[in-house]
Order: structure tokens, then C-alpha cells, then sequence
């Protein structure tokens, strides 16, 4: 028998997978967010591949994660530097270096409209690779109000 729990944590499924059309996304701005904008699944309708923007429909666990291809940085640092941000606070980072991935999976506690972003870091100019190497993805692992969320 599957208990209440169970029930509530299928009953509004919520999972989505985008990637870049592009084969690189160069001239990169500071704080610039990465839009990943070919849905390969959007259950729920939560991803935006106009603003890249997922937008958590529901409070509760979600599981989160990014993978970006490097391509060219800034010549006095051969990396590039992105973060993972709920709302205005950077949660993840990654780094890249030419022609290699670099990925970030989280188990993120979100509430109902909080959004997440993948953003470039503070520097201009550096370059990441799209198409098939770069993609965002998350799903919702436990739908639950905050109150019965304890952290720490």
C-alpha cells in the first residue's frame, strides 16, 4: 500500500532538461545568465528557455544539475568560472577549462517560486561550448511545505 507521503511526492511531477542550440556562447557578460534554450523535457512547464530561468512551482526538495563545456577565457586565466543561483545567492560553482566539462549536481530545498539560474561569473568576455555539452536539469525528488523541511 502506498502511503499518503508517497501520493503527494507524484502528484505534481516536475522535471526538465534544456540545452544550447549554439555551438559556443561567446562574449559572456558579467553575471550574465546562461539560457538553455532547446527543451529536451519539461514536465510542469517550469523552465523558461526564454530567461533560462527554472522556477520551482512547488515547495520541497529538488534535485538540480548543470553541465557546461568549456571553451575560450580570458587569456591571463585559461578557465572559465559559472554559478549555480537561487535567487540572488549563489548555492554551486563551476570551473571549466578549454574543450573539457565541468558538471554540478545539488539537492536543493526550494520554495514555491524560488527561481535558479546558471550564471557567469564577474568576468566578460570568456566563452562556453553549447550544443550537446552543456545542459540544466532538475527535478523535484519530494514535494513538501516548509515547516515539515528541517535543515541542519
Amino acid at each position: 500500500m502506498v502511503s499518503d507521503r508517497s501520493r503527494r511526492a507524484i502528484a505534481n511531477p516536475v522535471a526538465f532538461t534544456a540545452r544550447v542550440t549554439q555551438h559556443d556562447i561567446p562574449h559572456l557578460g558579467s553575471g550574465q545568465v546562461i539560457v538553455f534554450d532547446v527543451i529536451e523535457t519539461n514536465v510542469g512547464n517550469a523552465y523558461s528557455k526564454v530567461t533560462g530561468a527554472f522556477t520551482a512551482p512547488f515547495s520541497g526538495i529538488y534535485v538540480l544539475h548543470v553541465t557546461v563545456g568549456g571553451w575560450e577565457a580570458l587569456a591571463s586565466d585559461p578557465h572559465n568560472y559559472l554559478d549555480v543561483f537561487v535567487n540572488s545567492q549563489a548555492q554551486a560553482s563551476l570551473i571549466l577549462s578549454q574543450l573539457n566539462q565541468s558538471s554540478q549536481m545539488i539537492i536543493q530545498i526550494l520554495n514555491a517560486g524560488d527561481v535558479v539560474t546558471i550564471r557567469n561569473n564577474i568576468r566578460v568576455n570568456d566563452s562556453i561550448l553549447g550544443g550537446l555539452w552543456s545542459t540544466f536539469s532538475g527535478f523535484l525528488l519530494y514535494e513538501s511545505d516548509a515547516s515539515e523541511l528541517l535543515v541542519g
